[in-house]
């Protein structure tokens, strides 16, 4: 059932319901063009999502302006194995998706398959420390505003809806990683309370006590 959890500025935040999945994968696809899982292709990445949904659908969350859904927000609790079933649901997808990638020379392909094929669909070193080892805690997996509704603070009202998201599945603390080259998202965690944990040459950890 889709709940409301708060209206700012003629901006709904609300549970997502499965209908919703599309309107989301359309998002990713707008707002992270060269990312790898973007370069999966619209179905796999819907199924990508949906894996994480049938899990934990209370842990979807989005902005809606005027009907139309222009951010969301996403993740999972500690022990998640959302992403080992969607490897193991779609392995031939998968397997052919990525020759065709490899064929074309796709560096974010050949980054991931260098890893292992049991990694490609996890974040770097910190993610896994993350997925891993963060008893007790929730993870911010994903969140994306369409750049046309940019800078009307929908990013920070989807991380606190997020957490609120997390309280409700009493979990106390989050944790999300990001790109060092991301500027405008560690802005956003920083404003939104969120201290650095760990920090590699490629990436960051933040986390947050609620």
């Amino acid at each position: 059932m889709e709940t409301k959890i708060t209206t700012d500025k003629g901006i709904v935040y609300r549970t997502a319901a499965k209908d919703d999945l599309a309107a989301i994968v359309a998002v990713h696809l707008e707002c992270f063009k060269g990312y790898f899982l973007s370069e999966l292709g619209r179905d796999l990445l819907h199924k990508y999502y949906l894996e994480f949904y049938a899990e934990n659908p209370e842990l979807f969350a989005v902005a809606e302006e005027s009907g139309t859904i222009v951010g969301f927000v996403m993740g999972m609790l500690d022990g998640s194995t959302a992403r080992k079933m969607f490897v193991k649901n779609n392995m031939f997808s998968l397997g052919l998706r990525m020759s065709a990638l490899l064929l074309t020379l796709n560096k974010n392909a050949w980054s991931r398959l260098i890893g292992g094929f049991s990694s490609l669909f996890k974040r770097k070193q910190i993610s896994d420390e993350i997925s891993s080892s963060s008893v007790g805690y929730g993870t911010l997996l994903s969140i994306a505003v369409l750049p046309g509704s940019s800078g009307k603070g929908i990013g920070q009202n989807l991380v606190f809806s997020y957490e609120e998201l997390i309280k409700r599945s009493n979990y106390n603390k989050c944790r999300l990683s990001v790109r060092a080259e991301n500027t405008g998202a560690i802005a956003l965690y920083k404003k939104c309370g969120y201290l650095v944990y760990k920090e590699t040459e490629s990436e960051l950890g933040f986390h947050k006590m609620l």
